[in-house]
């Protein structure tokens, strides 16, 4: 079993339709981990740290543009720094309208790149880069 147990809580700074900038920190805490994997939360961390640009849009605009570089951290690993991602997502303003939405549309388009350990449950202790393409649900 690759499964992993953690209660999550954080805090936000700036979020809101009027700022194109904020950020999270966001903290967790394992609990419960298999003895299997007894050094996964070193590699997945224990935190990630994130700046989050949402560009402003008119109030016509159903699109969404959102990009987020994230750092994710652990004090036990070596290096402190774990694993670093870069996102960019995009709704395009058809996705944006009925029959596909509501007022925050659900759908979006995504490029994405990981960098570091603890991106895969499967083999967290691998060091490895990973590039995504896809439709991401929100």
């Amino acid at each position: 079993s690759r499964s992993w147990n953690h209660v999550d809580f954080g805090l936000t700074y700036g979020a809101g339709r009027r700022r194109a900038w904020s950020a999270e920190l966001l903290a967790w805490v394992p609990f419960n981990v298999e003895s299997d994997n007894p050094d996964l939360a070193a590699h997945a961390g224990h935190g990630r740290l994130s700046l989050i640009w949402t560009p402003r849009r008119g109030p016509a605009s159903r699109s969404r543009t959102e990009g987020r570089l994230s750092l994710i951290a652990s004090p036990d690993a070596s290096g402190f720094v774990t694993r670093v991602e870069a996102s960019l997502s995009h709704t395009p303003g058809w996705l944006g309208r009925a029959p596909f939405a509501g007022p925050q549309p659900p759908y979006a388009f995504f490029v994405q790149w990981v960098k570091g350990t603890g991106e895969s449950l499967i083999d967290y202790r691998r060091r490895q880069d990973t590039v995504r393409l896809g439709l991401r649900l929100w």
